[in-house]
C-alpha cells in the first residue's frame, strides 16, 4: 500500500509540474499585446525582458518610445563622470538595436554629455535614423562646474527633419539659434528654465513658421528689445518670465493664450493681436499681469481636424505648479460639441476652480 501511496504521490508532483510548465501563456499572444504591456513599464525594464525567453528577445525594439534617464541607479560611491562613461554607451545601444522608427523619445541627460558629443549623437541616430516624431531633451541638475556644458551647442539644421514635429528642450543657456534653421517641420515646440537673449529667441521662433504651439519659460540675459511671436499657424501660447520691455503676439488662428509669472517693465508695449482672442485682447489693460492667467476660445477649435489646444489646455499636469488667478473661456452653448470640451476642460481644473 505504501508503493500505491507513494506512486500516487509522484503522478501528483507530475501533473504539478506540467501545470507549471503551462502557465506562460503570455508569450502566445501576438507582438501587438506584448508590446501593450511593455509600454507600462521602464525602457530599462522593457529592455531585460528580452532576457526572459527568445519570444521576447526582440518585442521591446518595436517600441514606439523610449525614455533615457542619465541618473538611473547612480550610485554615491562612484562619481558623475564615471557613471556617465558606464550609462552613455548602454543609451547608445538600446537606441542602435531599436528597430523601426520611434513616435516619442525623452532623454534626461548630464551636462557633460553635451560637452563630448554624446547628446548630439544620439539627437542624431533619433532624428535621422529612427525618424522620431516628438523628441525631448532635458539637462537634469548636476554638479557641473564649467558652464560650457550649459550652452545649447548643436550644428546647424540639426531640427530642420522632415519627420520631427514636436521638440521640447530643457535647462539651457542658448547663445545662438542656429540648430533650429528651418525648422518649417516643427508644430510643437517647448522651450522651459532657458537662459537666452532676445534677439536670439526671436530667431529660434521667426525659425518655426508652421508651429501650432508655442510654450516659452525663460530667464533673460539680455531682455532688452521686443519679444516677437508673429505666426499665423499658432493655436496655443504660453509664456512665463520675469520682467520684458516690449512684446508683440500677433496670431490669426490663436485660440489659447496663458501668461505665468509674468512682469511687465514700466512702461511695456503689449500687442496682442488675436483675432478669435478678441475680448481678451480689448481687455489686456485691465488685467494684473502679475498673477497667471489663461484664456481660451473654444468655439474656434471644433472647426478643424486637430484638437492639439484643447488636449494641452485639458491635461492639467501642463500647468504643474502653476496657480491660475483666471480662467476665461469663450464657448457658444447651443452646439453640443463644444459644451462637451467645456465639460472636459472643467472637468480637468476642478480642484483649481476651487481656488478662484
Amino acid at each position: 500500500m505504501k508503493k500505491l501511496h507513494s506512486s500516487s504521490s509522484l503522478e501528483k508532483k507530475d501533473s504539478n509540474r506540467m501545470q507549471i510548465k503551462n502557465v506562460d501563456r503570455i508569450s502566445n499572444l501576438p507582438d501587438e499585446v506584448l508590446l501593450i504591456i511593455l509600454k507600462s513599464m521602464s525602457t530599462e525594464k522593457a529592455v531585460q525582458t528580452s532576457l526572459l525567453s527568445k519570444r521576447w528577445e526582440g518585442v521591446w525594439k518595436k517600441m514606439p518610445y523610449l525614455f533615457f534617464d542619465t541618473r538611473k541607479a547612480l550610485k554615491v560611491e562612484v562619481s558623475q563622470a564615471e557613471h556617465s562613461n558606464f550609462i552613455a554607451p548602454l543609451i547608445t545601444k538600446v537606441i542602435n538595436n531599436h528597430n523601426g522608427n520611434l513616435e516619442h523619445c525623452k532623454i534626461q541627460h548630464f551636462s557633460n554629455q553635451s560637452l563630448d558629443g554624446t547628446l548630439e549623437t544620439w539627437i542624431r541616430s533619433l532624428i535621422y535614423v529612427k525618424h522620431t516624431k516628438c523628441l525631448a531633451i532635458e539637462r537634469v541638475h548636476d554638479n557641473i562646474l564649467s558652464l560650457k556644458g550649459l550652452v545649447f551647442l548643436l550644428p546647424p539644421n540639426i531640427f530642420s527633419h522632415p519627420t520631427l514635429t514636436s521638440l521640447l528642450v530643457s535647462r539651457f543657456i542658448f547663445d545662438f539659434a542656429h540648430a533650429f534653421n528651418n525648422c518649417k517641420n516643427l508644430r510643437i515646440l517647448k522651450l522651459y528654465q532657458i537662459k537666452v537673449k532676445l534677439d536670439v529667441l526671436n530667431t529660434v521662433i521667426a525659425s518655426c513658421p508652421s508651429l501650432k504651439m508655442l510654450v516659452l519659460e525663460v530667464y533673460w540675459y539680455s531682455r532688452r528689445g521686443c519679444l516677437k511671436i508673429h505666426n499665423n499657424n499658432l493655436k496655443i501660447v504660453h509664456l512665463s518670465f520675469t520682467e520684458i520691455d516690449n512684446i508683440e503676439v500677433s496670431a490669426a488662428l490663436l485660440d489659447i493664450f496663458s501668461i505665468h509669472n509674468f512682469e511687465l517693465a514700466r512702461g511695456t508695449k503689449f500687442v496682442l493681436d488675436t483675432p478669435r482672442l478678441l475680448q481678451f485682447s480689448q481687455r489686456w489693460g485691465d488685467v494684473d499681469q502679475s498673477v497667471s492667467h489663461i484664456v481660451y476660445n473654444i468655439s474656434c477649435d471644433t472647426q478643424g481636424n486637430e484638437n492639439i489646444g484643447h488636449e494641452f489646455v485639458s491635461n492639467i499636469e501642463n500647468y504643474e505648479n502653476i496657480e491660475f488667478a483666471t480662467l476665461a473661456v469663450n464657448v457658444d452653448m447651443m452646439n453640443p460639441k463644444e459644451v462637451c470640451m467645456l465639460k472636459e476642460v472643467l472637468d480637468a481644473w476642478a480642484r483649481d476652480l476651487q481656488k478662484l
